[in-house]
């Protein structure tokens, strides 16, 4: 199998050029594919300052929390496995966060393939001629296809029957495909073997081997995820030439939504004049190991961001200066497991019970943070996975109706990490506490909770609820954008709460009084310093 093989030689006649080269040495291509955005700001696609390749530069300076650009990929699709999106429109037929019902919104699967689904007849009537045609036969054989080979068939379809344009065709073969690097890999290198094999024949063409497994590999290292504002998951892929352009960082200057068909690029930080434009590939959240391995394996490079230099000289100091560090990520990666398998189990109630102990996954937690480090340094607050795990087990805990464990691990998981003030994580992260805080701001009077002095009142729960979702109100909307949904829906969610609140008007000086005092007396009980918490003024 190995032998056959395509070679990164650019022979096929179909796409054009020959050989390929990076984007940014053409410069036609170059400027076809920033007309096909709409931006806030002058952009270039230039060598990186990053890596060897392209990569995506501002002209003119732009302030955090500011578009950058704006645009419909050239295509995308949704995750196999999800049933709220509509895999034409892409619109989420879930409620979004105080925006209006969608009762009467649902996806329902094509009575053809069962696994493409479309919130309704007029969809699924516009995607048939489109694209759905020639996907219906293949997802009657391949349900489970991943997004990024759905998309591979896609293009190939369109371009067979003359639906790309040449400068689309040739942006698409300037592509990173890591050749060389798959072919390290006998089972992955053979994996995409035979999905491009499996094209070629879906074709029906004489088309040569080489353009399905260059575009195979392409789509692996050039898709960018469809992460909607509200979520904290992708829901699919997608594949747009300009976004394609922006390289990674792990302390990213900016980051892409997903929103109304749109993808949307917006700064988290100012960026100045000819400064390349960076985001993150991966969850942002995870430890340096984690990331590092996934970065390897999926993009096949190392990482020496600032943030990522930063992490690794921390954890060395926190060890005396050793360099061997593998006992520290061995811990951090039992840590997620655990975590991670206690997400799954309450998925399924009653089949994992021990998972479902979470006081227990809690001592599993502190046991294994508590010896990963000298007894006179123990594991910082700060360093993931611990902020993670402990917001994870918070809404575990409300999940099983248990308020006040919920409350003490949201406030410490989000208030003792270090994530960026106003960044995108930190709006839905915050979000999630809030929750928290009404849920417990809505016990009885005669609750266990109250037994304990310490616990504060329902005042003050409500009172640091109350202004807590009007910082989150504010950052998402410089997060997000004024006019983004989800944005409008936290604001709605806030105005909806304003109006229930008896006392100081919400947001005023007044409130501000009320707040300060209450969110020391719940930071107190919750272990959390008054440094730590959230300043309105």
């Amino acid at each position: 199998m190995a032998t056959d093989r395509p070679t990164d030689n650019g022979d096929d006649e179909d796409f054009t050029p020959s050989p390929r080269e990076a984007l940014h040495l053409n410069a036609q291509l170059s400027q076809y594919n920033l007309g096909r955005v709409v931006s806030a700001v002058p952009l270039e696609i230039r060598s990186s300052d990053i890596c060897d390749g392209s990569g995506l530069f501002v002209s003119a300076e732009i302030d955090a929390g500011r578009e950058i650009y704006h645009v419909h990929p050239l295509t995308g699709a949704i995750y196999a496995n999800n049933k709220s999106f509509c895999h034409h429109c892409c619109e989420d037929t879930q409620d979004v966060l105080g925006g209006p019902s969608k009762a009467a919104l649902q996806t329902k699967a094509c009575t053809g393939c069962r696994a493409a689904r479309f919130c309704s007849k007029e969809c699924q009537k516009s995607a048939w001629p489109l694209y759905h045609k020639e996907e219906c036969k293949l997802l009657q054989k391949a349900p489970n296809m991943t997004a990024q080979n759905l998309i591979t068939h896609r293009l190939l379809f369109w371009h067979r029957r003359g639906g790309l344009s040449k400068q689309l065709a040739a942006s698409l073969l300037r592509l990173e495909t890591h050749f060389a690097d798959f072919n390290k890999d006998d089972k992955r290198a053979t994996e995409l073997h035979d999905i491009a094999v499996a094209i070629q024949e879906a074709l029906g063409t004489k088309v040569a081997l080489t353009v399905p497994w260059r575009l195979v590999a392409a789509m692996r290292i050039n898709c960018v995820r469809l992460r909607p504002a509200s979520r904290k998951e992708s829901v699919g892929y997608a594949v747009d030439i300009c976004t394609a352009m922006i390289n990674h960082s792990c302390d990213p200057n900016a980051f892409v939504f997903f929103e109304g068909r749109q993808l949307r690029i917006r700064s988290l930080k100012k960026i100045a004049a000819g400064e390349e434009v960076t985001i993150c590939y991966l969850d942002p959240t995870l430890d340096v190991a984690a990331r590092k391995a996934l970065l390897k394996h999926e993009y096949f490079f190392d990482c020496y961001c600032n943030r990522c230099k930063s992490e690794i000289r921390e954890q060395r100091s926190l060890l005396g200066g050793s360099n061997e560090l593998s006992p520290l990520h061995q811990a951090q990666r039992e840590v997620l497991g655990l975590i991670n398998s206690a997400v799954r189990a309450s998925n399924y109630p009653g089949i994992y019970a021990a998972l479902e102990d979470l006081p227990a996954i809690e001592t599993g937690v502190r046991t294994i943070t508590a010896g990963a480090f000298p007894p006179e340094k123990p594991w910082p607050e700060h360093m993931e996975p611990l902020p993670s795990a402990r917001l994870a087990l918070a809404m575990l805990y409300l999940g099983q109706g248990k308020p006040v464990a919920a409350l003490r691990n949201a406030l410490k998981g989000k208030l003792l990490s270090t994530r960026t003030d106003g960044g995108p994580d930190w709006v839905n992260e915050m979000l999630d506490v809030v929750t928290v805080l009404i849920v417990a701001g809505s016990l009885p009077p005669d609750a266990p909770a109250f037994a304990d002095t310490d616990f504060p009142s329902v005042d003050d729960i409500r009172n640091v609820a109350y202004g807590y979702l009007l910082k989150v109100s504010q950052r998402a909307r410089k997060a997000f954008g004024r006019d983004s949904e989800y944005a409008r829906g936290i604001s709605s969610m806030a105005v909806t709460m304003a109006a229930k609140k008896a006392g100081a008007v919400f947001g005023g000086e007044e409130f501000v009084v009320e707040f300060e005092p209450a969110q020391r007396k719940v930071l107190a009980w919750a272990g959390v310093p008054e440094e730590n918490g959230i300043c309105l003024a």
